[in-house]
């Protein structure tokens, strides 16, 4: 601390002492090193009270800097506004200050979503802002499960993928709360397993899922360009999808 004063060069025990200390300068520069985030940072869109009413449905943020120098990761999350608590809709990260969610949001409902930076270290900054935004009376198409006793496979959210993808499916067993058994994997064009999203995971029915795929393989490595397909399996009955990978 005594080094962070403005007269620390020349201290003079008489009058000023060591003079002003800087207390930030003293715990970013201690030896003891002191906790280093991410500097704050704004969200852009859509704005706090937007409306929202069709997709694609786009977020962006400020870029911010971390002290060191260290890349950062961005982490976001979209909430239903619900009491008492919100719900977690979608959360996902990355090194971009935009994404597009791929997934569906309720007509005429309030959300929230904010972002995190955060450092290797996991210093975690949140965002200045914590926005809401309303949806209009439409957001396009609503996954719901089928009228009759069955299963069906949506398109992939978005298709291209770039990044990411949200895979939504729909099952209704043959009473309400019957448990149907799902398996949802991904193969590549020439037929080779690429990656197990769920293995013969017991769903009550009636239910809609929505699967995140982050566009790797079963070894965590990015998958190649390319055409993708996705094979929903419930109950030893098959439906399949077919979606391309831009990179």
């Amino acid at each position: 601390m005594k080094l962070s004063g403005d007269k620390a060069a020349a201290p003079d025990s008489q009058n000023f002492g060591w003079g002003r200390p800087n207390v930030v300068w003293a715990i970013y520069n201690s030896p003891l090193g002191g906790p280093v985030y991410p500097k704050p940072f704004n969200l852009a869109f859509p704005g706090d009270g937007a409306a929202v009413t069709a997709p694609p449905f786009n977020f962006s943020w400020r870029r911010t800097v971390d002290p060191d120098g260290e890349p950062l990761t961005y982490r976001i999350r979209i909430l239903k506004a619900k009491a008492p608590l919100d719900s977690l809709v979608y959360e996902t990260t990355t090194t971009d200050t935009s994404i597009a969610y791929p997934g569906y949001l309720g007509p005429s409902t309030t959300y929230h979503w904010y972002v995190s930076a955060i450092d290797p270290l996991g210093h975690e900054r949140p965002s200045r802002d914590r926005f809401s935004f309303l949806t209009g009376s439409t957001t396009g198409v609503e996954i719901t499960p089928p009228a009759a006793p069955g299963f069906v496979l949506y398109p992939s959210r978005p298709n291209p993928v770039r990044s990411s993808a949200l895979i939504p499916f729909a099952i209704r067993g043959t009473s309400q709360g019957a448990v149907e058994r799902a398996t949802l994997r991904i193969f590549n064009s020439s037929g080779r397993l690429v990656r197990t999203l769920v293995q013969d995971e017991a769903e009550v029915t009636p239910t809609v899922r929505f699967l995140r795929w982050d566009g790797k393989d079963e070894k965590g490595q990015r998958v190649a360009s390319g055409i993708y397909y996705y094979r929903l399996t419930v109950s030893g009955r098959d439906t399949s999808r077919r979606m391309a990978v831009l990179r």
